[in-house]
């Protein structure tokens, strides 16, 4: 009997030892289960981060075609939309197929689409006087007269011109080396937007608009930052905010604009081409359906909404200065472009229902 027992108290031990180890075994395998799959989503975020790449220089290629197509002239619209034609008689039947080919085309399992942009309203900071500047801070931040405006102005005034005197309220080489740490003063044109956020007095606010909704006050776009009227807004309220900032003349006060003039619209040509030209070209994947084998189709209306993933270049082209090559040359391009630079491109006029004041 006591032969017995030992040998049924080995076989529990036995078994015991063998659920034990088929439990570890089973942790093991579904940890390692877990790790493929983290693994396998990894790979395919890369995977498809690339093909959204290539999408998006499949879009620059096909854009690079509109614009060297022989012979092409611009058309653009009020809201700054472009397009290369190569017959002037043929024009709006060749804007209406580039408008469907630009939607988004299909490629592989995803599509791609552009756009060319112009900002004629655009202000440049190396050009604006003391009062536009002034006028600027008014309009983009709603800075009134007063000391902060004034070390705004004079120290963009300092840091673009050649000498080291400082103006009233401005700032020199000597101001900022004693700063920690220490900058330069450029003393030269600025050459980004976004170097004027090493000007003395300059914030991220004012120049990105942080706290400083965009509306529409007396007729002229208000807020929104220094960027929006740098990079340029082409509604109406927009061109009467750069009237005022460069000639201090409010819509209501200007007596030079017949109160009949003709408003343009649709799609004019332009006989001189503008100093920069905006292409926005992206890739994306549209979200994966029960079919794979047949994608859902992309609209303009539905990509932006329905795209699972995008990539987005940003080209910032700018005239020739060479009297050989004509035509445009890539001044900026920014690859998978920040959503917020993108948005400033993009920009048209305030919604009315986000239009508070």
């Amino acid at each position: 009997m006591g032969t017995v027992t030992s040998r049924n108290s080995k076989s529990g031990s036995a078994l015991l030892i063998v659920l034990g180890v088929m439990a570890i075994l089973s942790l093991l395998v579904a940890e390692f289960g877990r790790g493929l799959r983290a693994d396998l989503r990894a790979s395919g975020g890369f995977y498809e981060e690339a093909q959204n790449d290539q999408l998006a220089r499949s879009a620059l290629a096909a854009a690079q075609i509109e614009l060297l197509a022989a012979g092409a002239s611009m058309y653009a619209d009020p809201t700054g939309n472009v397009y290369f034609v190569t017959s002037d008689e043929t024009a709006e039947s060749e804007i209406a197929a580039l408008a469907q080919y630009r939607q988004g085309q299909p490629l592989g399992r995803g599509s791609f689409s552009y756009r060319f942009l112009t900002k004629p309203y655009a202000l440049d900071i190396n050009e604006l006087s003391a009062d536009a500047l002034g006028r600027l801070f008014e309009v983009a931040c709603g800075l009134e007269d007063g000391d902060e405006r004034s070390t705004l102005v004079d120290s963009i005034l300092d840091w673009t011109d050649s000498d080291n005197v400082a103006r009233a309220y401005g700032a020199e080489e000597d101001f900022y080396q004693a700063l920690v740490p220490p900058r330069h003063c450029r003393n030269a044109p600025f050459e980004t937007v976004e170097e004027l956020l090493l000007v003395n007095g300059m914030t991220p606010d004012m120049l990105f608009g942080y706290g400083l909704p965009a509306h529409i006050e007396d007729g002229i776009l208000m807020g929104g930052g220094l960027y929006r009227f740098l990079i340029g807004d082409n509604c109406p309220e927009a061109q009467a905010s750069v009237q005022y900032i460069l000639r201090g003349i409010f819509p209501s006060d200007d007596q030079s604009k017949k109160k009949d003039v003709e408003v343009v619209s649709g799609f004019q040509k332009v006989a001189e081409l503008p100093s920069v030209l905006y292409l926005v070209a992206e890739g994306f994947v549209p979200p994966a359906t029960e079919d794979k084998e047949s994608p859902v189709p992309v609209t303009e209306e539905s990509a932006p909404a329905d795209a699972a993933s995008r990539h987005i270049i940003l080209v910032k082209l700018a005239v020739s200065k060479s009297t050989q090559n004509a035509g445009y040359t890539i001044d900026d391009f920014q690859e998978n472009a920040a959503g917020e630079l993108l948005e400033q491109v993009l920009v048209y006029g305030v919604p009315e229902e986000t239009n508070e004041l």
